[in-house]
């Protein structure tokens, strides 16, 4: 793949027009590749056997914005990263063909000058816009104070980012912060503002409303007419858009279906016999061919059989004009350019440095997690040791020892709905003068509106007018309670709403929150088998049908992964299974907050066609949506128009135009309704208007078709309502047995796919282990031999508890938001998810032990008996259980991993300095005997130490005897050691104590996960 680009440089004056052009293309000898010749290497991508990428030939040129088309699946994000060495290679990855930059062959460092935005907004939740663009302009580009905080100023105007410029991001589904709009507004601001010559930007309109996207791109286009190169990937291009593409790529299978300019591609689709119909425009219907299996494997053949036999073009002189200005200088000016970009170590230290104070004075767990930590750690060990007089120099070891720890996508219109819900029942949703606030700050205010049964109600509205605070306020989402505060009412039907009335509710977050090592047929069923308890069969076979109407059967075993992380599925497949995720389910009443997000514009209208089928079965459909094309605005019932958290207007989409015409507003011709509305609503004067004139509409205005029909609706439903919901919301929900079999056999599934998950427990036990065993290898049955048995047995018991308690914190932080978000629908209770992932995590720990032990055990040299030996490996399993408890009870009541990190090395603390080798409890002051009691490493410790010390008749002296041969003031066998160590007492009984004390621990601390778990989930729905 060949690029080409130019730009204007910030070079002095009389450098500007030797480094004005720049571009990327094949040696002057050759003919313009993709366009006369296609035995030149083509760019290819494979995994294994499956090839993603398949011989792409193409130029990108300087001064103009290529557009690249497809529908989901069909490669443009593994493009993207192709072209600019993104991609991994090596083994299984493979990556085979031709990029050059003018005559040069593409470099890694080459990446320096371009600009790459990810379809996902990866931005740190504790930066606001404001820093997250000053810190990308200072740390790439180096420049000063005055110039950075100049042009920081003006892209935050650009972006529409003024607003919020001190916003936290946040984190979608766990903190508040940034809507999605101004998360993604922000991520394009960070590359735009460091000026880069090539641009990248992968769905840069996703998530955006018709009107910021059609900014957006026209942004775009004024920046590549200042010579740089911009390409982008995009989904549902609207009329304003479209008229701001140059070049256009359709890509559909991994392959090229058509490569040129815009101007150029009606005729040629016209001329290999698909001519564009009126109703649609060109990118539409472009997408309607490429989803059809047949038709694009046609095009693929008609546009290769055009390349090798067509005419040149127009696109192909800019091509070879561009070559031939560049060929001379192309290395010469990357190299000058280059060196324009990063900045003095002085700089990134200082810059990272104040971010990250920036981000800790704003993270006050952090902070309350530091500081509580190390004040309470200070005040118990200096307590503890206060008796201790210069005579206990025995005893310093403890102290050092206590310090250390201190330390879809076609869907089948024919298709019917899984599952039949009563027509003849009308279940309006409606809501009375509903408000929710923050502090001072009102996000909605006074909403009263009707959603109808058997249509869809569409909300539109710019970035941060409220649409997705709405959604959650109507299903009783939101938290309230202190400074957050909701009020208003909300009725189904005459029923005032009810928090359990949510299980007949479906919600799809704007945000794909499913687990990275699920699959969509694994999500599918889960969702379905938990939340509704259908048998097998017939789980099998819903699943089967929602896999084929999302178009997710040829990925059914992929991993979702993580975006940015993991390879999985691409952002559109990740949007349509979390929409199968809620369908499969058959809610009776669905909300959506922007489910076309990511989608092509063929896959939006579908998708909005099968919201607009689910209606007709008697649902009630409410969606959020951004940038609909005229066949989606096709399919509206009605619309709700929101600005600043307001409503403009809320009745039908066929009566909106007569409305806003009545108020001196007509529609242009030259929009679209829904795109002309979005203009208005984004004009802060305009919006205050339409605001006012819709009140005094609802005060005066006369009676509407919507209005008769809500009336209608209500009183079919006043005397039943209650009675059906209660018949109704039966059928969802499974029983514990079939939650615990899905939970156990989803965390298994799970675990078996994570290769990172069992690396840790198998590699670091035996790591462990034989570094260990090495280094107290075969211990002698002397003194020394004792002193190192205490230590190596008490090393091993602090590793179990640190790596299981560790272990367990980080993989539940890891399912914090899948877990809450299936909290929020009701799919299982607490209690199951805690014995689920209990259960399919024993065999991984206990083969983990039995590893450990196997090796360690016989290296060291302890007693060399088996009945000894598995004594020692029941002790060990029994405490990484417990220990695996704590991990569970610390994340499940901490709030981030910050805080568990922190609670943990306090527990660590409390537990080890009451475990018997730092401070013997006879010696310390009465009050402190409490830590004895719950301190399961001490009870592990002795059980271990007295299965070893006890089977030690004759400890061997090297020096000084009396003449019985026993050592002079030293033990002379095991049991005098447990003695002098504090430990003494009768065997049996001291054991069997111990033995219970770790049982009781055992239970306790998982009573105290599963109370904290279901603390939280209260607290999230």
């Amino acid at each position: 793949m060949t690029a080409v680009g130019k730009r204007r440089t910030g070079c002095p004056q009389s450098n500007k027009q030797a480094a004005h052009y720049w571009q990327a293309d094949e040696p002057s000898d050759r003919h313009t590749p993709g366009y006369d010749e296609l035995h030149e290497p083509a760019l290819s991508y494979s995994v294994g056997k499956k090839r993603i990428l398949c011989g792409l030939t193409g130029t990108a040129l300087p001064g103009r914005c290529l557009a690249i088309l497809g529908s989901s699946g069909a490669g443009k994000t593994t493009f993207l990263n192709a072209i600019c060495d993104r991609l991994a290679s090596g083994g299984e990855l493979k990556l085979s063909g031709r990029r050059q930059l003018g005559d040069c062959e593409f470099e890694r460092h080459f990446r320096k000058a371009m600009g790459f935005v990810a379809q996902d907004d990866i931005i740190s939740p504790l930066s606001t816009p404001y820093d997250a663009l000053w810190f990308s302009l200072r740390t790439r580009r180096g420049t000063g104070r005055a110039e950075t905080e100049e042009r920081v100023q003006e892209m935050l105007s650009v972006l529409r980012l003024r607003h919020c410029r001190g916003t936290k991001v946040g984190i979608p589904g766990l903190e508040a912060g940034l809507s999605g709009g101004e998360r993604k507004r922000c991520s394009i601001g960070i590359e735009l503002i460091c000026d880069p010559k090539i641009l990248l930007l992968d769905e840069p309109t996703s998530g955006l409303d018709s009107v910021t996207s059609a900014k957006v791109v026209h942004l775009l286009r004024q920046l590549s007419r200042t010579g740089r190169t911009v390409i982008y990937t995009i989904h549902q291009p609207t009329a304003e858009v479209l008229s701001y593409f140059d070049d256009v790529m359709l890509m559909t299978q991994g392959r090229i279906a058509y490569h040129g300019t815009m101007a150029a591609s009606l005729d040629y689709f016209e001329s290999i016999g698909f001519p564009c119909p009126s109703k649609y425009t060109p990118t539409d219907y472009y997408m309607v061919l490429l989803q059809d299996s047949v038709t694009s494997k046609v095009l693929i053949k008609r546009w290769r059989k055009y390349l090798k036999n067509g005419p040149r073009t127009p696109h192909t002189a800019a091509v070879r004009f561009a070559r031939s200005r560049s060929e001379s200088s192309a290395a010469r000016f990357l190299d000058a350019y280059i060196v324009k970009f990063g900045s003095s170590p002085a700089v990134q230290l200082y810059e990272l440095t104040r971010r990250r104070m920036m981000e800790i004075s704003r993270d006050s767990l952090y902070l309350f997690s530091y500081t509580a930590q190390a004040i309470f750690f200070a005040v118990v060990v200096g307590l503890i040791f206060i008796p201790y007089a210069p005579h206990h120099q025995r005893r310093d070891s403890g102290k050092v020892g206590a310090q250390l720890h201190g330390s879809i996508v076609e869907f089948d219109s024919s298709t019917p709905p899984a599952i039949g819900v009563p027509n003849s029942y009308s279940l309006p949703l409606s809501w009375h003068r509903l408000s929710y606030s923050v502090g001072k700050k009102r996000i909605l205010c006074g909403l009263t509106g009707t959603a109808l049964p058997g249509r869809c109600l569409a909300i539109l509205g710019s970035s941060g007018a409220g649409k997705t605070t709405f959604l959650n306020a109507i299903c009783d989402r939101l938290a309230s309670g202190g400074e957050l505060k909701l009020s208003g009412r909300r009725q189904l039907g005459d029923c005032e709403f009810e928090r359990h009335f949510r299980k007949a509710m479906g919600f799809v977050a704007q945000d794909d929150i499913i687990s990275p090592l699920s699959t969509p047929y694994d999500a599918l069923w889960f969702s379905l088998r938990t939340r509704r308890g259908t048998g097998r069969a017939e789980t099998e076979e819903r699943v089967q049908e929602m896999l084929s109407v999302l178009r997710l059967r040829h990925c059914r075993g992929t991993k979702v992964g993580i975006p940015g992380l993991e390879a999985g599925l691409s952002g559109g497949e990740r949007k349509r299974c979390s929409i199968g995720i809620e369908l499969i389910c058959d809610p009776k009443i669905l909300l959506l907050d922007e489910p076309t997000s990511g989608l092509d514009s063929v896959t939006s209208a579908k998708v909005v066609h099968l919201l607009r089928q689910l209606s007709r079965t008697g649902r009630t459909v409410i969606y959020t949506i951004h940038q609909p094309t005229a066949e989606v605005l096709s399919y509206f019932d009605d619309v709700m128009l929101m600005t600043q958290g307001r409503i403009a207007y809320h009745g039908t989409m066929a009566a909106s135009l007569d409305y806003f015409e009545s108020i001196g507003f007509p529609c242009p011709s030259k929009y679209t309704p829904t795109d002309y509305y979005m203009v208005l609503l984004q004009d802060s004067v305009t919006s205050k208007v339409l605001i006012k004139r819709w009140r005094k509409y609802l005060k005066n205005g006369p009676r509407t078709p919507h209005t008769a029909a809500v009336r209608f609706a209500r009183s079919r439903s006043e005397s039943s309502a209650a009675r059906f919901l209660d018949a109704y919301i039966v059928k969802f929900g499974s029983s514990p047995a079939v939650q615990l079999y899905e939970l156990t056999r989803r965390r298994m599934m799970e675990i078996s796919r994570d290769s990172l998950y069992l690396f840790s427990y198998t590699a670091q036990a035996i790591f462990f282990a034989v570094v260990v065993g090495l280094i107290f290898l075969n211990v002698r049955a002397n003194v020394e031999g004792i002193q190192d048995r205490q230590g190596v047995l008490f090393l091993i018991v602090m590793n179990r508890v640190m790596s299981s308690t560790f272990i367990m914190i980080n993989t539940f932080n890891n399912v914090r938001a899948v877990f809450m978000r299936e909290q929020q629908a009701g799919a299982y209770s607490p209690l199951m998810f805690f014995l689920g992932r209990s259960f399919a995590e024993f065999p991984v720990q206990i083969f983990a032990v039995l590893v450990e032990s196997c090796i360690l055990y016989w290296m060291v040299g302890l007693h060399r008996h088996l009945g000894s030996f598995f004594y020692y490996f029941g002790v060990i399993a029994l405490l990484s259980q417990v220990a695996t408890g704590l991990g569970f009870a610390i994340s499940t009541s901490c709030p981030s991993l910050v805080v568990s990190s922190a609670m943990a090395s306090v527990s660590f603390m409390l537990f080890s300095v009451g475990g018997g080798l730092f401070a013997s409890t006879d010696r310390l002051r009465p009050y402190w005997y409490w830590l004895e009691k719950p301190s399961f490493i001490r009870h592990a410790y002795i059980l271990v130490l007295r299965n070893e010390l006890h089977n030690v008749p004759h400890i061997a002296c090297d020096y000084y005897r009396w003449g019985d041969g026993y050592c002079i003031n030293q033990p002379r066998d095991g049991r005098t050691v447990m003695r002098l160590l504090g430990f003494d007492g009768d065997p049996q009984s001291a054991s069997v104590y111990m033995w219970v004390s770790l049982v009781i621990m055992f239970f306790l601390l998982r009573t105290i996960s599963m109370i904290a778990l279901v603390v939280a989930a209260r607290e999230k729905t």
